[in-house]
């Protein structure tokens, strides 16, 4: 199931990457789901081959491929935060939070398997997930291993997005400031993209400065991915204008980051960040 790839040969768009990202989840999937016609595991995989933009695993490739790391530990860690996303998926879409019916087009988890499948699949898609990391296939040291499981658990949990998700349902039909909406959003989905890209940094080998680089390109455009989902999901145009001129600084401050990284194996990065700026309404 290792997938090998020359430098010259490694995917420089975003959907190129979803590709091979969606095929190793289907082959880690065949490896790590032994009954997997359980309803439990029916419904995890059914999150997690939802027709997602793998961004998160995307931004990890991009910031490894710039400190040359290892692909098949790239994709592995890559797997690894798009099962973790999926899990925060599932749970945001649960009644007593988002209490969606629809996501990416078709029925939520809890929807389509009930509730308790769904709280389980979405718990098992996060445990897997440090499995994975945890696992003899990612073979770096284990000091490396650590700090990336660490770096992941940690924007996973209240410093990160649970503590996000709470100032978020605290304060839903609330009337708040940028200033606090800014802190939610970087809370909630910021440091999960600052894990990916940190991680593979973290994954290559990247100094201190450079890594300080990378958390400040990810802190940029996690918040502003966050503030273009909310531009999509507000119906109230008024507050566009000032949403989408933060979220264009952001994005420039993220391309003027990317140039000041070294060697041209900053094309992948550079790609999602104008896949994102795209994105943003006219």
């Amino acid at each position: 199931m290792v997938l090998t790839m020359s430098n010259k040969h490694k995917p420089q768009t975003i959907d190129q990457i979803r590709l091979l990202i969606n095929e190793h989840l289907n082959k880690l999937w065949t490896i790590y789901s032994t009954n997997y016609k359980s309803q439990l595991m029916q419904a995890a995989h059914y999150s997690l081959m939802s027709k997602g933009k793998r961004i998160r695993g995307a931004l990890l490739i991009g910031c490894a491929n710039i400190f040359n790391a290892n692909w098949e530990h790239s994709l592995l860690a890559a797997s690894a935060i798009e099962m973790a996303h999926a899990y925060s998926l599932i749970h945001d879409d649960l009644p007593a939070m988002d209490n969606a019916d629809m996501r990416r087009g078709q029925p939520s988890c809890h929807k389509k398997f009930g509730e308790a499948a769904a709280i389980l699949a979405g718990n098992t898609l996060l445990s897997l997930s440090f499995e994975l990391l945890s696992s003899y296939m990612l073979a770096i040291p284990y000091k490396k291993k650590c700090m990336i499981i660490h770096k992941l658990s940690k924007s996973l949990g209240f410093h990160g997005m649970t503590g996000g998700q709470m100032l978020d349902i605290m304060n839903k039909n609330k009337h708040i400031g940028i200033d606090k909406r800014t802190k939610i959003n970087k809370m909630k989905t910021g440091q999960l993209f600052i894990a990916a890209c940190e991680i593979g940094a973290m994954l290559g080998n990247a100094g201190n400065e450079e890594i300080a680089l990378i958390k400040e390109y990810a802190t940029n455009i996690g918040i502003a991915f966050q503030i273009i989902d909310d531009i999509h999901d507000n119906q109230d145009k008024s507050k566009h204008t000032e949403q989408s001129d933060l979220a264009i600084e952001l994005l420039k401050n993220a391309s003027g980051i990317i140039k000041k990284l070294r060697n041209n194996n900053n094309i992948l990065l550079h790609n999602i960040t104008k896949h994102i700026t795209l994105s943003l309404p006219a």
